[in-house]
């Protein structure tokens, strides 16, 4: 990895920091709800993609590659309709 690289990805995760830190300035956070539920702002994507981001750790992913492997692809399921409920209604 050379400079121009670190040089980039800082200036990359900087440009995405300030970005959102504008964004968030124009949501009223001063309620519970509003802190909460990110003054109604948020779409239903969003909360499903933190909600699957969330159950995503390294362990899940090298250790379910492992048993992926072994028994096949549905193993990978649960962490795709965790968020969702897809199947256990």
């Amino acid at each position: 990895m050379n400079w121009i690289s670190i040089i980039l990805f800082i200036m990359v995760v900087c440009g995405i920091s300030f970005y959102a830190y504008l964004q968030s300035r124009k949501i009223k956070t001063n309620s519970s709800d509003g802190y909460f539920m990110g003054g109604n702002s948020l779409t239903g994507f969003t909360v499903a993609s933190t909600i699957i981001m969330t159950n995503l750790s390294t362990e899940q992913i090298v250790g379910q590659n492992g048993q992926s492997y072994a028994q096949g692809m549905e193993v990978m399921a649960l962490v795709g309709t965790a968020g969702g409920g897809g199947g256990f209604r």
